[in-house]
């Protein structure tokens, strides 16, 4: 089953102030080739992509969940502040309601881990810069940023 246009219709409905129980002002959306990360006041909300990919294979609930819960587990270790906790959605993806138990109706996992102000925004800024040649590079050139 190709959860795909679910997971895309579930975006659309959190992104929109009027059905989103984030209750944001704004949300603003980063999309990976694997994830879309929304960007909701002091927090970020990471959605893994229903994607069967030759390198990563996220296409059922239970694959994402694990991912989910893996990520959390190795990036705490670093930053404990910054990532919170792996929460189901459930509802519909017209109707999301964060929350309650697994597996949740609308078939997707969250990681939500909180954001400092204008954290994205910077390193959004530094990618693009002329002197980040690469996203490796990037750490290095938003290090001596005054730009942030």
């Amino acid at each position: 089953m190709n959860e795909f246009p679910a997971q895309q219709r579930l975006i659309a409905a959190l992104r929109d102030p009027a059905r989103s129980p984030l209750r944001p002002h704004r949300v603003r959306l980063i999309e990976t080739h694997i994830s879309w990360v929304l960007l909701a006041g002091k927090f970020a909300y990471k959605i893994k992509k229903a994607v069967n990919l030759e390198f990563l294979d996220f296409s059922t609930l239970a694959a994402r969940r694990f991912y989910c819960e893996e990520e959390l587990r190795i990036n705490r270790r670093l930053a404990p502040q910054l990532y919170l906790d792996v929460i189901p959605i459930g509802g519909s993806p017209e109707q999301p309601t964060p929350g309650g138990d697994w597996p949740g109706s609308a078939a997707t996992s969250v990681i939500a881990p909180t954001t400092m102000p204008n954290t994205w925004g910077c390193w959004r800024r530094c990618l693009r810069s002329p002197s980040a040649s690469s996203p490796a590079s990037a750490p290095a050139t938003c290090a001596g940023s005054t730009a942030c």
